[in-house]
């Protein structure tokens, strides 16, 4: 892990706003469209670098995130 809970939770937010995890894959945020929204980010420079532990973690959240809300639209 690379950076902190605070930074995960942020990315976590701006996934979430932008609809970045979807469409969900098994009532599960669509780990694959973050991934490549999150390389795009670091490339971009918008994002600071992470790994695959905290890639690991902000799918995590928004997992969370998604059944305390109960979207799964």
């Amino acid at each position: 892990m690379i950076q902190n809970e605070m930074y995960h939770a942020q990315v976590a937010l701006d996934i979430l706003y932008f609809n970045y995890h979807r469409p969900f894959k098994d009532g599960k945020c669509n780990r694959e469209n973050i991934e490549e929204k999150i390389i795009e980010g670091i490339l971009k420079k918008e994002l600071e670098p992470m790994n695959d532990k905290d890639v690991d973690i902000i799918c995590e959240l928004i997992d969370t995130m998604i059944l305390e809300l109960g979207v799964k639209k």
